[in-house]
């Protein structure tokens, strides 16, 4: 049985690109009538968030969209940001070689990609990769949401 998913607006200030944005984010709809939801997808910007969070969002009949009101409930996964400096490493590998690290990403273009590191995975390795691959300069990489799992 497939469930219900929405489309979630986040609006936010980004520090990082000294500007308002939106993002949309598909979210599974957990209770329908609380407003309560999700997070599927991996996000690309917004602050704070990660894959399987407890949400809050309230349907705004004018925009005919839901919009982000708060976290309920942090689900223990991470979100790290990661930018290809050198263009003679191919991305799609560079995401393989996490994803067999147990790590699922979101490409938004050649040169930037976002990665899940689930509360189950030891993040002491994935970083340890990200900092060989940094220090490299293949890679620069921002811990976006780093679960409190993973900063022990």
């Amino acid at each position: 049985m497939k469930h219900d998913s929405k489309k979630i607006l986040f609006k936010f200030y980004s520090e990082v690109l000294d500007e308002h944005m939106a993002e949309t984010i598909w979210a599974k709809v957990v209770d329908k009538k609380k407003g309560h939801f999700q997070i599927e997808n991996i996000p690309f910007y917004v602050p704070n968030l990660a894959t399987d969070d407890l949400i809050q969002a309230e349907y705004l009949k004018k925009e005919k969209t839901y919009i982000f009101k708060e976290i309920i409930q942090y689900s223990g996964n991470s979100i790290i940001r990661v930018i290809r400096l050198n263009k003679d490493f191919d991305t799609v590998e560079l995401r393989k070689k996490f994803q067999n690290l147990g790590c699922n990403s979101e490409k938004w273009n050649e040169d930037y990609f976002a990665m899940e590191i689930p509360k189950d995975v030891n993040y002491k390795k994935i970083r340890k990769e990200l900092t060989k691959l940094e220090n490299k300069e293949v890679i620069s990489f921002a811990e976006a949401v780093l679960s409190d799992v993973h900063q022990k």
